[in-house]
């Protein structure tokens, strides 16, 4: 598996990666990335079943009307999309480069839709050239300045169709090889990239204990989650650094916990040792220890909203 740095590329790098995985059929997507949002989880979903390699390219800028400006800079945007396990490639371009970059892409299939390939100035310079194209249907809700107005107007934004996977944690590999977290991950951000990346290095499979909605509800309150438990979920598993994803109802993941028993759990660094000594008991019962992971400056899902809310305001 790659590295998440050694998926970066620059645009004049892209025909050296070009080069190096071969013939195999190539994918190409861009947009602006600066949500984890339904559309782009789609969009890459799509382009690994047709290809045996993926590449995003991300646009500079904004993508979509109504935004102020990006939420994330080039580099935040850029170094998310790398922790995908589905993209091979994922390069910041501007418009300027894009001829360019077709040329040396040589035969490669784009990834898109009529809508949102309108809205971005890359696609009709990108487009073009292709050898083939992939038609994504369009999520309702799901663009970038959609769901901000939503966040902003205190509504989900969108409605996922299907469940989440409950799963079952006899089916998991031996509990000495299984490294616990546990979290709303509601808007996934660079923090939660690298949270999640640092507990999976602390053992050979990391799962993630997720609220479901109504236990998310009781305790952020009737505005959250902003995405539901199906496509959170989801998305997590898109994760190189997540092996399995379990929901659980309760206000606490001490159930699960105690059903899964991980030789590892894992808090975010800025967790109370207080509010956790129910857990460092489970853990202590079967051998296990609790570790603590440092938070990533600046990130929370609060702060995130709170950004969002700046951006987005009058």
């Amino acid at each position: 598996m790659l590295g998440m740095q050694e998926k970066i590329r620059r645009p004049e790098e892209l025909q050296a990666w070009r080069a190096s995985v071969g013939k195999g059929p190539v994918a190409v997507l861009c947009g602006s990335f600066d949500l984890m949002q339904p559309g782009n989880l789609q969009s890459v979903q799509w382009a690994a079943r047709h290809a045996d390699h993926v590449l995003v390219l991300i646009a500079t800028g904004t993508s979509d009307p109504g935004d102020v400006r990006p939420l994330l800079t080039e580099d935040e945007r850029v170094a998310m999309v790398s922790y995908l396990r589905s993209v091979s490639a994922v390069c910041c371009l501007t418009p300027d480069h894009a001829a360019n970059a077709a040329d040396v892409l040589g035969v490669y299939t784009w990834v898109g839709n009529p809508e949102a390939d309108a809205d971005e100035p890359l696609a009709a310079l990108i487009r073009p050239a292709a050898a083939g194209y992939v038609d994504t249907t369009r999520i309702a809700n799901s663009r970038t300045s959609e769901i901000l107005g939503a966040i902003r107007g205190l509504t989900t934004p969108i409605a996922t169709p299907g469940d989440a996977t409950r799963g079952d944690p006899a089916a998991e590999p031996p509990k000495e090889e299984r490294v616990t977290v546990n979290g709303c991950f509601d808007i996934l951000h660079p923090g939660h990239m690298a949270f999640l990346a640092d507990a999976r290095s602390m053992g050979s499979h990391l799962v993630v204990m997720i609220n479901s909605d109504a236990s998310v509800r009781r305790y952020k309150g009737p505005t959250r989650p902003i995405y539901p438990e199906a496509f959170r979920s989801t998305m997590l598993r898109e994760l190189s650094a997540v092996d399995n994803v379990f929901v659980f109802d309760d206000d606490t993941p001490l159930a699960l916990l105690a059903e899964l028993q991980p030789a590892v759990h894992v808090k975010g660094g800025s967790f109370e040792a207080g509010r956790v000594a129910d857990e460092q008991q489970q853990l202590d019962s079967w051998g296990g220890r609790l570790a603590y992971s440092p938070m990533v400056a600046q990130f929370s899902t609060t702060r995130y909203l709170e950004r969002i809310q700046e951006v987005t305001g009058d």
